[in-house]
Order: structure tokens, then C-alpha cells, then sequence
């Protein structure tokens, strides 16, 4: 995962292991979330993806952190790997490839990649994972109320996603074309 149990046990002041199976699961729930908000896989998977040869262009349904790209066009004896260096170009900050020449067909052309991060995740989307399971786990005997009081002592739930979690997310939000 790109943030820890442990992580988010330091960072939420959590002392004992009680609940660790609860925080994982926040924290699967929370990475799933931002990856909704953001169309791009957070956590390392590899995909594989279909596209008609209609266009020389191939755009990719993630952005973020690309590699291992593989170009496969479908041909009369199977899929064969298009050479990088005389087929096409890969643009890996894009989510982009640009076949040489394109030929025509329905979905004749196979991408696979790994899109995500496993190692060195930016502190940013680190913190921000942190900080969207931490709110969860700290309202989670509270859910559904919008403010608490016990005497003169007050606590007002705000929401979620705070203009400084959506500011620091949409660094990560891919745009469709």
C-alpha cells in the first residue's frame, strides 16, 4: 500500500495494534476513493488495455508513475510486440503512445503497463492518504452527525474533502482529452 498501518497508526497517535484490521481497511477504502476522485491508479497494478486502429494516438486510462509499456498489434499469425525504437513513441508523463503508422482495425492494437506507485510515493499523496484516513477513523463512531456536544465542549464534523485535500488530489487527476 502506498501508506501503512504503521504510518497511519504514527501519524493518528494510535499506540496499540488492537485495531489494525479496521485501519487497513480504511485505508484500502481511502486509497480506492482518492483513485475515484483523481481516474488514476494510486497503487501500483498492471493493466492492459484495447485500441481500435483507427488513430495513431493511444491514450491510457492512467497517468501516474507509468512503466514496463508493451505495444502488441494483432495480426494475421497473433499479437506481436511493436520495437519501441522504429513502431512507435511512448510519452510515460502523458499516459501516451503514438504508433509510426496505424493499422486500421477493432481493438488491434494491446497495451499493458504498470501505472501507480509501489515505492518512493510523494510525501504530498502520502500526507493527503493520512490525512483522508485519519478523518475517517476518527469519525467512525460518529458517523451520519454532523456536530457532537457535552456540555460547554463542541466538536463540528467538517467535511471530508477540505479544499486542501482537493487541492493537493487534483495534482493527481487525469483529464480526459
Amino acid at each position: 500500500m502506498i501508506v501503512t498501518v504503521e504510518e497511519l497508526k504514527i501519524y493518528a497517535g494510535i499506540d496499540t495494534s488492537d485495531d489494525d484490521a479496521g485501519l487497513e481497511l480504511i485505508l484500502k477504502g481511502v486509497i480506492g476513493w482518492a483513485e475515484s476522485i483523481c481516474d488514476n491508479a494510486m497503487e501500483q497494478k498492471e493493466f492492459i488495455e484495447y485500441f481500435d486502429g483507427e488513430s495513431r494516438a493511444l491514450f491510457m486510462k492512467n497517468t501516474l508513475n507509468i512503466s514496463d509499456v508493451v505495444v502488441e498489434w494483432f495480426s494475421s499469425s497473433g499479437w506481436e510486440i511493436l520495437d519501441p525504437d522504429t513502431k512507435l513513441r511512448i510519452f510515460v508523463e502523458e499516459g501516451c503512445v503514438i504508433l509510426r503508422e496505424a493499422v486500421f482495425g477493432e481493438l488491434n492494437y494491446k497495451v499493458t503497463y504498470k501505472a501507480g506507485y509501489n515505492t518512493a510515493v510523494p510525501s504530498d499523496l502520502k500526507l493527503i492518504v493520512l490525512k483522508m484516513a485519519s478523518k475517517v477513523w476518527n469519525k467512525r463512531k460518529s458517523d451520519g452527525i454532523k456536530d457532537e456536544k457535552l456540555g460547554d465542549a463542541q466538536v463540528i464534523w467538517e467535511n471530508f474533502l477540505t479544499d486542501d485535500i482537493l487541492g493537493i488530489l487534483q495534482k493527481y487527476r487525469k483529464f480526459n482529452i
